[in-house]
């Protein structure tokens, strides 16, 4: 959600290149960060594509110190997380799982990203009857709402695209 936040703001193309180089940030407690990819190791120069395909950490923190902590909550809000909520206390960290989420927020932003862009509230009881057969419970549906508002098709469909790359 971090690179499609930076596709729907214009700040980012899909064949950018991004360096995926030791960075040392300041996290919001003034504390130096350095992430490193999951093999230790750097890439160098990278597209935005091949960053985002291969779970790069270092481009993947460039790029959520790029568009803002803030924005990115906001979008994953949008698509149905409702544990990240204090932006005071989530930093850069939160794009590599730094912050706290449920399993059934995980699958909200996912279904988001399947659906086009489009959140639709996951549940699991659609309606409850007692024993003479009366509807006693019913959950009401909401309208989907667009996680990246007019661009979402475009931005779903090109954050899917990189993910399911196989080159």
């Amino acid at each position: 959600f971090t690179y499609g936040q930076a596709f729907y703001e214009d700040l980012l193309k899909d064949d950018d290149i991004i360096q995926d180089v030791k960075t040392t940030f300041i996290d919001k407690s003034g504390n130096s960060y350095v992430p490193y990819n999951y093999n230790g190791e750097f890439n160098g120069e990278v597209t935005v594509r091949t960053a985002l395909a291969s779970s790069l950490n270092v481009p993947a923190v460039k790029v959520l110190d790029m568009i803002g902590v803030e924005d990115m909550i906001a979008c994953v809000k949008r698509a149905g997380v409702k544990t990240l909520s204090e932006p005071n206390r989530d930093d850069l960290r939160v794009t590599l799982g730094g912050g706290e989420g449920t399993l059934f927020d995980l699958t909200n932003a996912y279904n988001s990203l399947a659906r086009d862009g489009k959140f639709i509230d996951t549940y699991s009881v659609e309606f409850i009857k007692n024993p003479e057969d009366e509807v006693v419970y019913k959950k009401s549906i909401s309208e989907p709402s667009k996680v990246w508002f007019d661009k979402s098709h475009y931005v779903s469909q090109l954050v899917t695209s990189i993910l399911s790359d196989q080159s």
